[in-house]
């Protein structure tokens, strides 16, 4: 009995001695961390931004192995980021290549920018600089108080300007497409062109601010050319300035499936834009 009582007491005793040592690393870790944010010289993302995979492991295809396998063409450099919008907003990015040709890439709504990575990707491989991130409130970026996409893609474009980017064309399919072009309405001298491959409705909102929030209503402030995809037929063409420029086919389906490979693919015209603009 005695043997058994000694030995739980030892046991506890190890217990107590791990929870303390845990505890003195705990606070250790706390006072460095204090002493270091003090000087201004480490201040750790605790955000959901922040935890994202890279995206050569995020992004794989269906069924096959992780895009960076499957891509033909030189490898490049690629940076995760953590975007902050002017609202406060984290956003999770990753930035490809280098230059001073940029393009910012907009996903479509429930998506991420694993939409566009295998398209970054070979963008970068061919020169331009690229930026893809997810929207608020998608894949890994927070989500805000408010809707504004714009503001999203504002905080994308001007990352990608601080890191070298002079020119910058902001490139999205589908909601992205509105995305694209709101943005270039609002805020103007920033970027110098805009994709939009299959966009919603011309009345769909990408923002809850004042000011241009639609397609419909940013058209008149549009001062950079824009390449557009039209998805459907019933788009308000009347609306389309002599900033537009139309391709001369419908995006079918998804706005990423304009860019395959194919005797219908919108490619050539997209690279021809990009190339003009940036």
């Amino acid at each position: 009995m005695n043997v058994a009582r000694r030995r739980l007491a030892l046991v506890v005793i190890a217990c107590v001695l791990a929870a303390l040592t845990t505890a003195a690393a705990g606070n250790l870790w706390g006072e460095e961390q204090t002493r270091a944010d003090s000087t201004g010289t480490y201040s750790p993302d605790t955000s959901l931004p922040a935890t994202a995979p890279h995206p050569e492991a995020r992004c794989p295809g269906p069924g096959a192995p992780p895009v960076h396998r499957t891509l033909a063409g030189p490898m490049v450099a690629v940076k995760q980021l953590v975007l902050t919008t002017a609202d406060g907003v984290k956003l999770a990015a990753v930035r490809v290549g280098g230059g001073g040709r940029g393009v910012v890439l907009v996903h479509e709504d429930d998506s991420d920018l694993c939409t566009w990575w295998a398209y970054a990707r070979r963008l970068a491989a061919g020169g331009y600089h690229v930026l893809a991130f997810d929207l608020r409130c998608h894949g890994f970026s927070e989500c805000g108080r408010r809707r504004d996409y714009a503001a999203d893609a504002h905080a994308a474009v001007a990352a990608l300007r601080a890191a070298g980017a002079a020119r910058v064309v902001v490139a999205g399919t589908e909601l992205g497409a509105n995305v694209a072009v709101v943005a270039a309405a609002r805020d103007a001298g920033t970027s110098t062109g805009a994709v939009a491959l299959a966009p919603r409705p011309f009345d769909v909102p990408v923002t809850d601010e004042s000011g241009p929030r639609t397609i419909a209503e940013a058209v008149p402030r549009l001062r950079v050319p824009v390449l557009v995809c039209l998805g459907e037929l019933d788009a308000v063409l009347t609306l389309l300035g002599e900033a537009w420029r139309v391709l001369p086919r419908l995006c079918d389906g998804r706005g990423m499936d304009a860019l395959t490979e194919g005797p219908d693919s919108v490619e050539p015209h997209v690279a021809a834009f990009l190339a003009a603009h940036t």
